[in-house]
C-alpha cells in the first residue's frame, strides 16, 4: 500500500475498530439482557436461524403475547398478510400490507432467507418453504421467502404465548415431514 494511501486510511481504520469494540460490548449487554430479563427469548431461540437480535426484538414487540387472541393473527401485527381487493367475482392476489413494524417484518424475512438457504437445517417449515419456492421461477422463491417468515412470526408467536406454565418447551423441528413443526412439552 502506498505510503499516501496508508496515512489518510489509517484514523478510518482506526475507527472502524473502536465501532468494532463497541459492537462486541453492545451483543454481551444484548446477550445479559436476554438472559436474566427475557427469559422467554430461550424458547424462540430453539428454532434455527432465529438470533438474538431478531428474538429480542420479537418479544419486546409482542409484549403480551395473550394480546393477539390467535397465534395465526400473529403475521398481520408485521404486514406479512396480503392484501384485499376484492371486486365482484374478483379476487386477485396482491403484495404485502407491510403495516405494522417494519424493522421486526424484516428481522423475519431475512431469517426467512436464511432458513431457505444452504446454511438452514432440515426442518418441516424448512422443507415446506422448499416446496413452495420449487413451484415456479424466481417470483415462487420471493413469495416463498414471505410465506414462511409469515409462518415463522406465527411459530414465535406459539412459543411465546406457551411459554407461561409450561417449564420445559421444546420445538420439535421435524415432528413430521410435511405441514408445520410441533411444540413437545419435555416429560409429557
Amino acid at each position: 500500500m502506498p505510503e499516501e494511501l496508508k496515512i489518510a486510511l489509517d484514523p478510518i481504520l482506526d475507527l472502524l475498530e473502536q465501532v468494532d469494540k463497541q459492537i462486541k460490548v453492545i451483543d454481551v449487554e444484548l446477550e445479559r439482557l436476554a438472559n436474566e430479563v427475557y427469559p422467554v427469548t430461550h424458547v424462540v431461540r430453539q428454532v434455527d436461524r432465529v438470533g438474538l437480535h431478531t428474538e429480542l426484538r420479537f418479544v419486546l414487540t409482542v409484549e403480551d403475547p395473550l394480546r393477539v387472541k390467535k397465534s395465526r393473527n400473529a403475521a398481520a401485527c408485521f404486514g406479512l398478510v396480503s392484501q384485499r381487493k376484492q371486486s365482484g367475482m374478483r379476487d386477485p392476489e396482491m403484495h404485502i400490507t407491510k403495516a405494522g413494524d417494519g424493522d421486526m417484518r424484516r428481522l423475519l424475512v431475512q431469517c426467512a432467507q436464511q432458513m431457505l438457504s444452504l446454511k438452514g437445517k432440515v426442518s418441516d417449515l424448512r422443507t415446506w418453504g422448499l416446496n413452495l419456492a420449487a413451484r415456479g421461477a424466481k417470483a415462487a422463491k420471493k413469495k416463498a421467502v414471505i410465506a414462511m417468515a409469515r409462518k415463522l412470526a406465527v411459530l414465535l408467536h406459539v412459543l411465546c404465548r406457551n411459554l407461561p406454565g409450561m417449564a420445559g418447551q421444546v420445538y420439535r423441528p421435524l415432528k413430521n415431514q410435511t405441514g408445520c413443526a410441533s411444540i413437545e412439552v419435555a416429560g409429557a
